[in-house]
């Protein structure tokens, strides 16, 4: 069985800067559960807290108000995009994130070595 974090409906609280480094908090965040890999056959769900950390970022201004509901997006590593990114998460790359929010506004940010922590108790639906 496989899991994957989705980003459609993911709702993002704040993007903290430390150290070279930014940290994007999304403070619901549905998570898949599947047999067959992340496209398979859904066996459960639940939504949970996720942080979505990236080294030497660069971030398109202005940044969007939060907290923000996602309708759109991915996170593009090596060639290939996520919009279901599959967990445990943590590549060596580079690689861009773009979300849309439901206020029309956008987030781009690029970086390096993404990585992706579940946080909190899972909360099954």
């Amino acid at each position: 069985m496989s899991s994957a974090l989705e980003l459609y409906e993911a709702r993002l609280s704040y993007i903290r800067f430390l150290d070279g480094a930014v940290e994007i908090h999304f403070s619901y965040a549905y998570i898949h559960k599947t047999r067959g890999g992340p496209a398979g056959i859904p066996a459960t769900g639940w939504s949970q807290e996720a942080v979505l950390s990236l080294v030497r970022p660069q971030v398109a201004e202005p940044l969007p108000p939060l907290p923000n509901s996602i309708i759109d997006g991915y996170l593009e590593v090596d060639g290939t995009r996520f919009e279901l990114i599959p967990l445990p998460f943590e590549r060596e790359s580079s690689c861009l994130l773009h979300l849309e929010f439901s206020d029309g506004t956008l987030l781009h940010v690029s970086g390096e070595h993404p990585s992706i922590e579940l946080l909190g108790e899972k909360v099954f639906l």
